[in-house]
């Protein structure tokens, strides 16, 4: 939508918690997509959680490539 000449776009906020050995796969992946980092914690016990902020048209087909790199191991929620 355009208002005043500036684009919106409907934006999602995303939790991700996937093993360590994915990060940065996942961080590739949601930036590809736009998506923006907005927090990472790892809690030291070879997890990490992530916040982002992605454009809702970022998250189509998503689920399959997040499942393929992660190898079933990560979990999302949005």
């Amino acid at each position: 939508k355009t208002i005043d000449g500036k684009v919106y776009e409907p934006m999602e906020h995303m939790i991700i918690d996937v093993p360590e050995e994915h990060l940065g796969a996942v961080t590739q992946l949601m930036a590809a997509r736009k998506g923006r980092m907005e927090n990472m914690s790892n809690h030291g016990t070879g997890w990490v959680r992530m916040e982002f902020a992605v454009p809702a048209r970022g998250l189509i087909g998503f689920r399959t490539q997040f499942l393929t790199e992660t190898r079933g191991a990560g979990i999302s929620s949005s």
